[in-house]
C-alpha cells in the first residue's frame, strides 16, 4: 500500500497557488499539463504545470521545486498564509529577484 504524506501538493491546492501567484496560463490543447508562468514586471520567475487528470487527489510535487519554495511555503501560498509578496521576497533572498527600486520621496 502507498502512504501519501500529509505535505502532499493536491491539483485542488496547485490551482489556489495558480490564482494567487497571478500566473498566466501558456499551454496548448495537447499538452499533457495545464502549463503557468508567474511574472513579475514583465519578466518570468516562475514556470509549472497542473495535471490535466481528472484524479484530483494526483500528487502534485514537483511544484515547490518549480517555484524554489519549500513544501510548507507552497501550502501556505494555496491555503492564503502566504502572498505574492511573500513569493517575491522569498526569491528575492535567495538570489533569484533583484531588490526592488527604491520609491522616490514626495516633494
Amino acid at each position: 500500500m502507498t502512504r501519501r504524506s500529509g505535505n502532499q501538493i493536491t491539483k485542488e491546492l496547485a490551482v489556489k497557488i495558480v490564482r494567487k501567484l497571478g500566473a498566466v496560463e501558456q499551454s496548448d490543447p495537447g499538452d499533457a499539463h495545464d502549463n503557468y508562468v508567474v511574472y513579475h514586471d514583465g519578466r518570468e520567475v516562475a514556470s509549472f504545470g497542473i495535471r490535466r487528470s481528472s484524479q484530483r487527489n494526483k500528487g502534485h510535487d514537483h511544484i515547490p521545486k518549480e517555484l524554489r519554495v519549500g513544501t510548507n511555503f507552497a501550502k501556505q501560498l494555496g491555503q492564503c498564509p502566504k502572498s505574492k509578496k511573500d513569493y517575491l521576497d522569498h526569491l528575492r533572498s535567495i538570489g533569484e529577484l533583484d531588490p526592488p527600486e527604491p520609491q522616490e520621496e514626495a516633494t
